[in-house]
């Protein structure tokens, strides 16, 4: 049986308790939200070699005196972490990852669209109020139909019955995703002929399980791509990748995403010099003193 893992990257927050802006005040790494899933196909095998890596680390000199593998630290010492890890261990580790089977798939909406999508909706509807849990719903949706599919995109036949989620830190969010995962939209499951079977959702800690793991390195490489435009890391997993980018669309404050943009193993990767001037008429657009 094949397993599916879910982590996110930023929390779809945009307004702090009093409606004030926050999202560029955060920092860049908030301007997108990203949830990735990581098919894995053989998980044992990508446990052995991830803590067979690991291991022979932690018994070498060099790896072991960095301050991330001290034991009281817990971070590489314990896992996998792309944020806390070394460059140096980070490259041994998409070395390995790139070797394994499996398919990662991403959803991303651009937050400063939707911010702008959100200001234009109160001009209609001063009442109108955005709850995040709009993010949640659509690409939650999209993994269920991912995950519901018999095949998986690249042609290998998968039977999925276990769907683990990065612990997101509270018992809300972690209901809320579960919710989602195994109550389908109907429409979906008659469309692409989906199986409407209940998943075994479990909620976990990254240190707990390698398949959190490998998504949060690649969920890391997608960002350093949108963030950074740094394409070494994505493109060492681009052949097992598909990216989906969901324009906002809408009109009297119904939030809509329109047609995905797709990229996967057949097709380049998303433009650079479009990421790069999407930046620059957001910048233009609202200056930073507006935040």
């Amino acid at each position: 049986m094949g397993k599916f893992f879910i982590d996110e990257s930023g929390d779809g927050v945009i307004f702090d308790r009093h409606g004030r802006n926050i999202l560029f005040k955060k920092g860049e790494n908030n301007h997108f939200f990203m949830l990735g899933m990581v098919f894995l196909k053989d998980h044992k095998s990508a446990y052995n070699s991830l803590v067979a890596l690991r291991q022979s680390m932690i018994a070498d000199p060099y790896f072991s005196s960095l301050k991330s593998f001290r034991p009281n630290e817990m971070k590489t010492f314990k896992y996998f972490h792309a944020t806390n890890d070394h460059q140096n261990v980070r490259a041994k580790v998409f070395e390995v990852i790139k070797g394994l089977d499996f398919e990662f798939i991403a959803q991303i909406v651009d937050m400063r669209e939707l911010f702008h999508f959100i200001l234009a909706s109160q001009i209609v509807n001063p009442n109108y109020v955005y709850n995040k849990n709009v993010l949640y719903n659509y690409t939650l949706t999209n993994i269920s139909h991912y995950a519901r599919k018999e095949k998986y995109t690249f042609g290998i036949s998968k039977k999925i019955q276990d769907v683990i989620i990065a612990d997101g830190g509270t018992s809300n969010h972690d209901q809320i995703f579960i919710d989602i995962i195994n109550n389908p939209r109907p429409e979906l499951i008659k469309r692409y002929s989906l199986h409407s079977r209940k998943f075994n959702v479990l909620i976990m800690p990254s240190y707990n399980e390698i398949g959190l793991q490998i998504v949060d390195y690649c969920l890391w490489a997608l960002q350093r791509y949108y963030y950074k435009y740094e394409s070494m890391h994505l493109r060492s997993i681009w052949e097992k990748s598909s990216v989906y980018e969901n324009p906002i669309e809408g009109k009297d404050s119904n939030i809509k995403f329109g047609y995905q943009l797709s990229y996967n193993h057949s097709t380049p990767m998303p433009s650079l010099s479009d990421l790069k001037n999407r930046t620059d008429k957001f910048a233009e657009k609202y200056p930073h003193n507006f935040w």
